[in-house]
């Protein structure tokens, strides 16, 4: 069975929860801003990115589309605050294939990803 790489450029908080729920499943690279995780995708795209909204609100909507760019087959999912956060909604348009609000529940996300769900 093939290994996914999944990147996840959040919080600490969120890192550490993708570990707990997707670790058994996929290979997880955690980063601390955008342009790690991009110099990484040089040497292995990942299968889907996990990208906190604040992140673009650091470097603008223009990165999600550079982003989506440099790694057009990795699917990009941004984190929102809150479905009120102008920003997760904005991230639709200007290329993330889906936006989570917070709070995510597990079973969230293993639907989004189509996995069973895991204990």
């Amino acid at each position: 069975m093939q290994a996914y790489t999944i990147f996840i450029v959040a919080s600490r908080h969120d890192q550490q929860f993708f570990e707990g729920l997707l670790a058994p499943v996929f290979l997880l690279q955690c980063y601390r801003d955008l342009p790690c995780a991009l110099r990484a995708a040089r040497k292995n795209a990942p299968y889907i990115l996990f990208l906190a909204a604040a992140e673009l609100h650091r470097r603008g909507l223009s990165a999600l589309g550079r982003c989506k760019k440099r790694l057009p087959e990795t699917k990009i999912i941004v984190l929102a605050d809150n479905d009120a956060d102008f920003l997760g909604q904005a991230a639709l348009a200007a290329g993330a294939d889906e936006v989570l609000f917070k709070p995510i529940g597990k079973e969230k996300v293993q639907q989004l990803l189509d996995l069973p769900l895991l204990a």
